[in-house]
């Protein structure tokens, strides 16, 4: 095949040459047999703020941070993508760590135990059935995640189990750290 000829440049012109390779690169595995599942990353409503500072990036580089955040699909990711601002331009300010808080809370959101994860009055987490079913889950639930009961209230059911976080800009670590044992069970 033409892949960089008239015939495929409209195909890369519309969706871009990133996209393409990575589509290109999909279907080649494919058709080796290694097909790539790739897990869906489920964007929370959780609001912790964020931005990129003109301070920090040029304008002209803040497209492709952000792209590279929501490329980010493991806390590995993540972390190798905050050791490369870094390196590239220093102290990641407050503002950008929100952003890439953000999307760690969506990346432990997706898990499977987790059936979904949303804030209203409080920051909200319900189990997935499965992780529900489980024997003893209640009772791990509830001495594990015991040095927040403060802020943090449990409802049992036979159907679910939903976490109630109190919200509050204090409480983002507790959320991390309490999305990060659910993702143990």
């Amino acid at each position: 095949g033409d892949l960089l000829g008239p015939e495929q440049s409209g195909y890369i012109n519309s969706l871009g040459m990133d996209m393409y390779i990575d589509i290109l690169n999909e279907v080649i595995s494919e058709k080796k047999g290694k097909s790539k599942e790739q897990k869906k990353i489920l964007t929370t409503n959780i609001s912790v703020g964020g931005y990129i500072p003109s301070s920090y990036a040029l304008d002209s580089d803040k497209i492709a941070l952000y792209q590279e955040i929501e490329n980010c699909k493991s806390i590995k990711d993540i972390e190798i993508f905050r050791r490369k601002i870094r390196d590239i331009y220093g102290r990641i300010p407050k503002e950008v760590e929100k952003i890439i808080l953000k999307r760690r809370i969506d990346i432990l959101s997706s898990s499977d135990n987790i059936k979904s994860v949303y804030e209203d009055d409080d920051i909200v987490i319900v189990l997935s059935k499965e992780v529900t079913k489980k024997t003893g889950v209640a009772r791990e639930l509830n001495e594990k995640l015991s040095k927040y009961q403060k802020i943090l209230s449990l409802k049992f059911n036979s159907q679910e189990i939903t976490l109630k976080l109190k919200k509050s800009k204090d409480n983002i670590d507790a959320l991390i750290s309490i999305l990060a044992f659910i993702n143990t069970l």
